[in-house]
């Protein structure tokens, strides 16, 4: 088992490693224990508990139109998310997960919309070598008001399947693209809906630990129980991302998202811009 843990304290990164040498044990065959640590070092962990945290401002936290009947409103929005991931290896080509999710979201001057979502996946995951990567997974999810309101509002089951590939041209720029497909029973059933998103975008390497993410994705979204309707959703966005070890990253990100809906009133655009820290601890 693996046990790897980063602190990152007032800007100063912290990592601890106990490092054992066969000169300095009892061991009598230090070829074979030399063997026997370097397996112990490079297994993989079974699990990972993370924290991650979001603050950014949004010019629609209630995705309105922006018309004298529909006006915008922006806020800005605190999101922290807990996550449990427990994993395990089925055969050499298939890996299968447990992830458990908590999300506290908080708005800073409207928080009659504060909420909190529960989710739970489980997912299949692997690769054909030379071709792409892919995953299926299933997850079942509830939101709940925090105050003010009757508590639970939306539940979600979520079967998923999906492919991606990335290409590294050099040690500075990765591209990368991909596919997915959700199908998506929701209470109340005026949410149920099925979405295909296509992706693509790039990861440039500017610095030792500092790197930009260009992103665009295409989703179509057909309702299929509300008035026939149909989006187009479309974001694009960058992220820099600072990396100070494995478990703790930084990142700023801008985003810009579309939506076109053959519902006028479901027309809306978004700017979304912030920051995020990310802590996470391997088992």
């Amino acid at each position: 088992m693996k046990l790897s843990l980063c602190i990152l304290l007032g800007g100063l990164v912290m990592t601890g490693a106990a490092t054992l040498r066969a000169a300095d044990t009892n061991v009598e065959d230090a070829s074979e224990f030399d063997q026997m640590l370097t397996a112990g070092v490079k297994s993989e962990p079974w699990g990972e508990v993370s924290s991650d945290t979001r603050v950014y401002r949004s010019t629609n936290i209630q995705l309105l139109p922006d018309n004298l009947f529909y006006p915008e409103r922006a806020d800005t929005v605190v999101a922290q998310t807990f996550t449990v991931r427990l994993q395990h290896h089925l055969s050499d080509a298939v890996l299968a997960e447990l992830i458990l999710r908590y999300q506290l979201y908080r708005y800073l001057n409207t928080e009659s919309l504060d909420f909190n979502t529960q989710s739970a996946t489980f997912q299949l995951s692997g690769e054909i070598p030379d071709l792409f990567r892919w995953y299926g997974n299933f997850t079942a999810q509830r939101q709940e008001f925090v105050r003010g309101r009757d508590g639970e509002f939306f539940k979600m089951y979520n079967p998923e399947f999906g492919i991606w590939r990335d290409l590294v041209l050099n040690r500075h720029l990765t591209l990368f693209g991909g596919y997915q497909l959700d199908w998506r029973p929701s209470s109340p059933g005026f949410f149920d809906r099925v979405d295909n998103t296509l992706y693509a975008g790039c990861t440039v390497a500017l610095l030792d630990r500092l790197s930009a993410q260009l992103l665009y994705r295409l989703s179509l979204h057909d309702y299929t129980n509300y008035r026939d309707r149909f989006d187009v959703n479309q974001l694009g966005g960058i992220t820099l991302f600072y990396t100070f070890c494995a478990n703790a990253r930084v990142e700023l990100f801008v985003n810009y998202i579309h939506n076109d809906s053959n519902l006028a009133t479901r027309d809306y655009d978004i700017w979304e811009g912030g920051g995020a820290l990310r802590l996470s601890f391997n088992f």
